[in-house]
């Protein structure tokens, strides 16, 4: 059996076009688990359209990203940080 460490540093993932951050909150309650953080810093768009097609919670969840992150690079220094921690999955 091969134990991978989960590494649970915040990081952005870029979904439609637009850097987003995810913080350890939203890693913490993720349904797919640590799965997103494969796409670590990378474009998520596809994975994200196709493994939340048909759940309302995710898109709604990435609205509110997309209106609260204004960051498009992760490398740009903003004066608000970002943050998803008053985001919540519903189960």
């Amino acid at each position: 059996m091969v134990v991978r460490s989960f590494d649970d540093r915040p990081f952005y993932l870029k979904i439609d076009g637009k850097w987003v951050y995810v913080d350890e909150a939203v890693l913490r309650n993720h349904p797919g688990g640590s799965a997103i953080t494969t796409y670590r810093n990378k474009d998520a768009s596809t994975v994200f359209h196709t493994f939340h097609a048909e759940s309302k919670e995710a898109y709604r969840w990435l609205q509110q990203l997309k209106k609260e992150c204004p960051t498009q690079d992760p490398k740009i220094v903003e004066e608000k940080v970002c943050t998803t921690s008053g985001l919540r999955f519903l189960s």
